[in-house]
């Protein structure tokens, strides 16, 4: 063989030496990288499980079983909708609650009225704060309707509110043209009543309609909310997160506020407080971790609220804020722990009937800092006296929270994970505030405490064993390496 030959050979070898173990190595990499793609997946599935708890008696949970049920067909044309998914969760405090959507109907805030009904009590036993809204408030025309009858009595206003004029299949009907209510955006129509303003109660409906915003992939800049409830009050603590929250779409109207009929393109029924998963009869479930809508709260409160890092002062209103004695500001570094007290009083200020009351919470406060590690500093708070930013603040700042059963314990909800809510009672009651702790991440303890109970003064009002209690804070910080 010619040389010049044998060496175009080797070169030839040589090219497809290279182009061989280039193509090895590139069949190596994409199934390294295909492996490594898979194993994402598959540790993101993993890791979904671990962050969510995956309970019946989440509300995203619930409100998808709601949906998935066959609807009941109030209304319906090629133009107009009225429909109503009923709840079938056994373990719900009310039975055949509703959530109805609606689409190319009208409104009329002449049907509507006032009840002069406040938040101050007593609680009006009839309309309890409830819509007055009469036939004629929402307007429809439909080919198809039915009538509905088993529905919850907390919904009977607002199927009676409701006028459908029905029309010939064969005939053509055109709506008349009237102003659009929020163009463009759903409507999330919000029945409350006079317990809204209860902490409990009315993060119930909050919960609802924040868990069907996620539930239905909205988002908040297309949502509108119109509240209809009757009653009046000031200081709504849930205001500010509907309004940050949810109804980003245009700042939460009130239905005394609309003076003429408006045509609504989409809207949303919520069920009301009482109907919610929050309300609820069962056994306390098993989480080590948020549930899907807790954790999806969370990080809304962090996204859209302007939260601030909670400041403990010696010198805030001594009505509302009580520190121990011992506890001056210059040595607020020492601490790296805070237990905050719920200081349960009249709320509003003058409300008479209130249970529950805490009478010797100062006394509590200076119990534990005579027995707590000095790296823990106790707070004792009127929280229903601050806006609900500085109530969400505090429970940030918060690893330890101690409160009477009430609707304040709702705020565990806003606990950082990890932190510890103790309840305290002197009776065995509803475990409603246990069950929204476990599901929204935290350790949850539930101690019956020796109690004298003052009960002059249409007030309750209780004074707990303090050796007794102190001792159920110590063993459960202790559980918990606290």
């Amino acid at each position: 063989m010619p040389y010049s030959l044998f060496l175009e050979n080797m070169a030839l070898k040589k090219y497809y030496l290279k182009y061989k173990y280039l193509k090895l190595f590139l069949i190596n990499l994409f199934s390294i990288i295909l492996y490594n793609l898979k194993f994402i997946k598959k540790t993101k599935i993993i890791i979904d499980k671990i962050n969510y708890c995956d309970t019946e008696h989440d509300p995203i949970y619930a409100f998808r079983k709601r949906l998935n049920s066959t609807p009941f067909i109030l209304c319906k044309s090629n133009l107009t909708e009225h429909i109503c998914y009923q709840n079938d969760l056994s373990y719900f405090w009310e039975k055949n609650g509703v959530l109805c959507l609606m689409k190319n109907f009208t409104i009329d805030p002449s049907f509507w009225k006032e009840d002069g009904y406040t938040y101050n009590g007593p609680v009006n036993s009839r309309t309890r704060g409830s819509p007055l809204i009469s036939n004629g408030f929402f307007n429809m025309k439909c080919f198809l309707g039915n009538n509905f009858y088993s529905y919850n009595k907390i919904y009977d206003t607002y199927f009676k509110s409701w006028k459908y004029t029905f029309i010939n299949n064969n005939s053509i009907y055109k709506e008349v043209e009237e102003e659009e209510l929020s163009p463009g955006k759903i409507i999330f129509f919000i029945s409350r009543n006079q317990d809204s303003p209860n902490m409990f109660h009315g993060g119930s409906e909050f919960i609802n309609a924040f868990s069907l915003m996620y539930l239905l992939n909205l988002k908040p800049e297309n949502i509108q909310i119109v509240f209809l409830e009757s009653m009046k009050f000031n200081d709504d603590p849930f205001y500010y997160l509907y309004k940050n929250i949810i109804s980003r779409g245009g700042e939460p109207l009130h239905i005394r506020s609309l003076n003429k009929r408006y045509h609504i393109s989409n809207a949303i029924h919520l069920p009301i407080n009482w109907d919610s998963p929050c309300f609820t009869k069962s056994d306390i479930p098993n989480c080590k971790n948020k549930s899907k809508t807790y954790h999806y709260l969370y990080n809304s409160v962090l996204k859209y609220m302007n939260i601030t890092k909670f400041v403990d002062n010696k010198n805030y209103n001594k009505e509302i804020f009580y520190y121990p004695k011992s506890f001056i500001n210059s040595e607020l570094s020492n601490y790296n722990k805070f237990l905050t007290i719920q200081w349960r009083k009249p709320w509003p200020k003058n409300r008479k009937g209130q249970q529950r009351l805490l009478g010797n919470g100062t006394e509590i406060v200076e119990k534990l800092n005579s027995i707590l590690p000095k790296n823990v500093l106790i707070r004792l708070v009127d929280t229903a006296s601050l806006p609900i930013v500085q109530q969400i603040s505090i429970m940030q700042n918060t690893d330890y929270f101690l409160g009477i059963h009430g609707a304040g314990l709702f705020l565990s909800i806003f606990l950082p994970k990890h932190a510890i809510l103790h309840e305290i009672k002197y009776t065995i009651i509803m475990n409603n505030l246990q069950i929204l702790g476990v599901i929204s991440g935290h350790k949850v303890y539930s101690d019956i405490i020796e109690a004298y109970i003052d009960r002059s003064n249409y007030q309750e009002t209780i004074f707990f064993n303090l050796d007794q209690l102190s001792d159920k804070v110590l063993i459960h910080m202790r559980e918990n390496n606290f």
